[in-house]
Order: C-alpha cells, then structure tokens, then sequence
C-alpha cells in the first residue's frame, strides 16, 4: 500500500430497491469489519467483489472499498487507494455487480481534495454495464441502458435494449411501459399502443401507462380510443393538466365543443391554463355561437402568446359576428401582419372595411383577396357595389 493512498468517495442518492441495496452492502460492511488483516483483507477483498479487472495490484495502483456508510437518503461508500487510469471503470463495474444497475440518481467521486460529478449516463457506466460478466444481471443491464438512452432520447437504441431484456424474460408492467414511451419518442405510435396495452394488461391500476396510450392514440388519429384511455387515467387518479389538456383537445377535434369546454376548465384548474388552452375555449365557444365568450377567451389566450396569427384570425371572425367592425379590422390587420395572408383573411377585412364605410381601404383588401384565390360570390357582389361607391 503506497505511504499516500488516495480516498475516494462514492454517494448514491434517490436509489429504488433500496432494502435489497442494502442488504448487500450491509453484508459487505459485515463482511469489512471481520477482515481487519490488511494484506489478507486487500486480496480476499478484492476476490471477492472482483473490483480491479486486470488492474495489476501493487504499490502504486490498487483500489479497494475500505468502509460503507447507510442512511435513508444515501449510501457512502469510500475507496481507498491509488486509482488506475481506468478507474471509474472499476468502480462501476463493482458497483454494478452489487445492485448499482437499480439505483436512481448519481455519484459524486471525490479525491485528492476535488470534487467531481460523474452522471449515471457517463459512457464508462454504460460501457460497465455493458460488460459481459456473471456478476452482472443481463436483464437489469439492459433495463438500466434502456433507461438511460431513453433519458438521452436515444430511443433507437432504447427499443433495442429494453427489447433484449424482454426477451431475456423480463416480464414486468414498468419494463412495457418505457418500451412504449420509447417508441413514442420514435414517433413508432403503434409500436407504443402495443408496447403500453401489454404494461397495462400487466398492471390495470396504472394511471401513467393509460395517459401515454391516450397520447399515442392521439398521435395516431383516433380520438374515441384516445379519450377513453385518457378518462381511464383521470379515473385511476392521473389529474394532471396535461391530460386534462390532451383530452380537451380530443374532444374538439371530434367536434364536442360542450366536453371541450368542461375538460379544458378542469385543465385550468389544474394548472394548465397557458395560450393553447384558451385558444380552443375560445374555438369552443365560438362553435356553440356563444360569441362574448368566445371573445373573452381568445383575448386570453393572446395576453400569454401575442405571436399566433391564428388566435387573432379567430378573435377577427368572432369580433365579425358581432357586427363589431372596428375591432375585426385591428384583430385581422394583427394577422396579416404576423404572416397570415390567406385569401379569407383579405376577404373579411374588405368587409369589415365596407360595413365600416371605409371604400378605398375595403377595394384594396378585397381586390388582395381576389389575387390570393378568393372567388366567392359575396365577394364579386361587393366589388360591384364598390365599383358605385368609389365613382
């Protein structure tokens, strides 16, 4: 042992399974404080848990677990000695070896006086877990991959791994539900309805599995299927805005404006009352030809987001149907100005323009609309009265 050696310290934080992670390290603290003979503790130590691999052992490179520390929030453990090049290698490969690939969070290496932040996504952890060794569970590894790819948003390479550890005969409801939150962020939507149907045949109390098949669903077109799995999330508890939000907006797309209206409150409610949520209450209303809500809502909806063309298109039309001229004009003027040019945005405007006795501006919208496609009766019929107006 070199007169020096380096101490490094190893925290897990925020770990699952924790009893069986403790467990083991309990049994290695056990088995620590038995041993105290340091020259038969460093060689049976390292025997034991296979830490170094191919680390040659001498005075001037060796590592070995000298103590281990348990609480609720974390564990410690501290190396001891003077660390080869590769050693986060090493210790990920132990760690790994003893429960590590269930553990949620990072590890903080410390030595020498530094403190360096090592993420659980570091390449040398997936290179440890990609080790092919008896210590290492294959099915936990490729979970723990899985895991992590997915966290980068590598979901390629998720599929392929969470499917390997499938069909190493992982079996469990969570294990389905990342593979179709994987090929969700693949854009593989019926690879994911698959994937979540299968988690939630496995376990029918999860609110999650059903929120994120009511997303693919949604993604996929079909809206009933969508709203029914997304109902059955909020049932089992899932009161997020964010399902609320998404089955608001299923309804509106499949025409029921009065569902549209009482889940998208529920959404507000629940905190997710940004510029889109009020566009389609606003739509909504608008629909049922309940015009002063309609108003209110979109105006809403532009106080969060004066950059969408579309909420001000709406807010325009609306403003139309209650002969409210003047304010149609500055809403569809708002629109244009943003880049919304459609030949029935010009159309309108020359009416309101009309209506508001406005001759020249409304000739020029109106001839705008015409150059843009717009050939609509009501159209030609005005530019004809126009023709009169402006002699």
């Amino acid at each position: 042992m070199s007169d020096n050696p380096m101490s490094l310290c190893v925290t897990f934080n925020n770990f699952e399974n924790a009893s069986r992670t403790c467990q083991i390290l309990e049994e290695a603290q056990k088995w620590l404080m038995e041993n105290t003979d340091n020259e038969y503790y460093i060689n049976d130590y390292l025997n034991k848990f296979e830490l170094t691999n191919n680390v040659t052992l001498d005075s001037d490179s060796f590592l070995y677990p000298n103590s281990i520390t348990l609480n609720h929030d974390n564990i410690n453990i501290e190396f001891v000695g003077s660390p080869p090049s590769d050693f986060k290698g090493d210790i990920f490969k132990w760690l790994i070896s003893h429960g590590a690939n269930r553990i949620k969070g990072f590890l903080l290496i410390s030595g020498a006086g530094e403190k360096v932040e090592i993420d659980m996504n570091d390449s040398d952890f997936i290179n440890a877990l990609s080790v092919d060794t008896d210590e290492v569970n294959e099915i936990d590894a490729n979970l723990w991959l899985g895991q992590i790819f997915y966290d980068k948003n590598k979901f390629q390479e998720a599929i392929t791994t969470i499917n390997k550890a499938i069909e190493l005969g992982d079996d469990k409801s969570n294990t389905y539900k990342l593979l179709g939150l994987s090929y969700y962020g693949a854009r593989e939507f019926d690879n994911a309805v698959a994937a979540l149907l299968k988690s939630i045949e496995l376990n029918p109390n999860d609110s999650h599995s059903y929120s994120s098949l009511g997303s693919s669903y949604y993604k996929l077109g079909k809206y009933e299927e969508g709203i029914a799995a997304l109902q059955k999330a909020i049932d089992l508890g899932n009161k997020e805005g964010s399902v609320y939000k998404l089955l608001g907006t299923s309804y509106f797309n499949i025409g029921n404006y009065k569902k549209t209206i009482e889940t998208f409150d529920k959404a507000i409610e629940s905190g997710a009352s940004d510029a889109h949520a009020f566009l389609l209450l606003g739509s909504s209303f608008y629909r049922l030809k309940k015009f002063k809500k309609a108003v209110k809502f979109l105006k809403k909806a532009i106080d969060l987001d004066d950059k969408d063309s579309d909420t001000y298109m709406l807010l325009g039309i609306t403003y139309f149907q209650t002969k409210n001229y003047s304010d149609t004009i500055t809403a569809l003027e708002k629109t244009i100005e943003l880049g919304n040019e459609a030949s029935h945005i010009y159309a309108l405007l020359g009416k309101a323009y009309f209506y508001s006795k406005i001759y020249d501006k409304s000739a020029i919208a109106l001839n705008k609309g015409v150059e843009l496609g717009d050939n609509t009766p009501s159209t030609a019929k005005l530019l004809k009265k126009l023709q009169k107006k402006l002699k």
